[in-house]
């Protein structure tokens, strides 16, 4: 018995090391945390860093929780409380679970929204063309279309009967991609909105199905560098300040679709939602992901569709892209 006494205290010893340890990188984590969030709208590199900042909210909330059940302490609860700090925050204005609707009763006002990165240097062009053809959705926003599937859309020299109205972005150097919306009713242009910045359309659904919507094709720049993070930041703000003075024309109802080139909690997604009330239809607890396309899960959440306080996102889901490195987004939306 003498013998094992000290073979005990060691392991309790180290039981306790670990959990300082453990304490240690959990404070430390979400402290860095918010040194980068209160920082990163200033700081490129700070912002880019955020892309992944849901993935380590919820990572530091579980490990604080499961430390909280193993050692039930005062401390312990300190700990908890400042880990789910971060994840309360990466929820501020994002659904926490999905909801449900009967799309097939035609009184909801039930429409589907589809958005896809294309990827301009597509190698499977023939493959995106069956996709697109076998859509089903309402309306459907396409960014970077490859060339001869640009020109075959634009032309309408295509089977997609489903979509007879089309707005077209045509691509202007190497600061403005191309850009379609499809959709299967009438479209009318904002014409306020310079193209550069995106596409702004009034979708005119009849007023039996639930009324006209504005929604807008979005992409902004990567911030492959602080050049081109500063340039897609300024088409963020430059939108902004226009969809802003729409609304207070038209008041309708705001579906933004589009690259973000930002994941939840970066500076363009917060001036999103801050400044036009608008939250992402995925949800905070969800763990599909957009790009690399290889990565379904735990990658970067750039690409989502943004509704305002009139449209109720109800579905969410991701998809395969023949030929792209991006996954397309598809929501189910309810539309007022």
């Amino acid at each position: 018995m003498e013998s094992e006494t000290p073979q005990v205290e060691q392991r309790a010893q180290s039981r306790g090391r670990a959990g300082r340890v453990l304490v240690g990188a959990l404070l430390l984590s979400a402290a860095g945390w918010w040194v980068v969030y209160l920082a990163g709208v200033r700081w490129w590199i700070g912002d880019v860093l955020l892309n992944g900042s849901v993935h380590l909210g919820v990572l530091l909330a579980a490990c604080s929780l499961v430390r909280l059940a193993a050692v039930r302490s005062w401390g312990s609860v300190g700990v908890a409380v400042v880990c789910l700090s971060v994840l309360l925050m990466c929820m501020n204005g994002r659904r926490v679970l999905p909801t449900g609707v009967d799309a097939e009763d035609p009184n909801t006002g039930y429409i589907s929204v589809v958005g896809m990165n294309l990827k301009m240097s597509n190698d499977d062009p023939e493959g995106l063309m069956r996709l697109l053809e076998s859509l089903d959705d309402d309306v459907v926003v396409l960014i970077e279309p490859q060339w001869d599937v640009f020109d075959r859309l634009k032309d309408s020299d295509d089977r997609l009967d489903r979509y007879p109205h089309r707005v077209v972005r045509r691509r202007d150097g190497m600061g403005v991609s191309p850009m379609l919306i499809l959709s299967r009713w009438e479209v009318v242009r904002d014409e306020s909105v310079d193209p550069w910045l995106g596409l702004s359309v009034v979708i005119l659904r009849p007023e039996s199905l639930g009324g006209s919507f504005r929604l807008v094709g979005l992409y902004a720049h990567s911030p492959r560098t602080p050049e081109r993070w500063n340039l897609g930041n300024r088409v963020v703000d430059e939108l902004i300040a226009r969809l802003v003075a729409l609304n207070h024309r038209d008041n309708l109802p705001l579906l933004i679709v589009g690259d973000l080139n930002a994941g939840p909690m970066t500076g363009r997604d917060r001036a999103l939602r801050g400044t036009l009330g608008v939250q992402r239809t995925s949800w905070v607890l969800g763990p599909k992901s957009t790009f690399p396309a290889k990565m379904s899960m735990f990658g970067l959440l750039i690409d989502d569709i943004w509704v305002n306080d009139s449209v109720e996102g109800v579905s969410w889901s991701t998809f395969v892209i023949p030929g792209s490195d991006h996954r397309g987004v598809r929501a189910g939306l309810m539309v007022d």
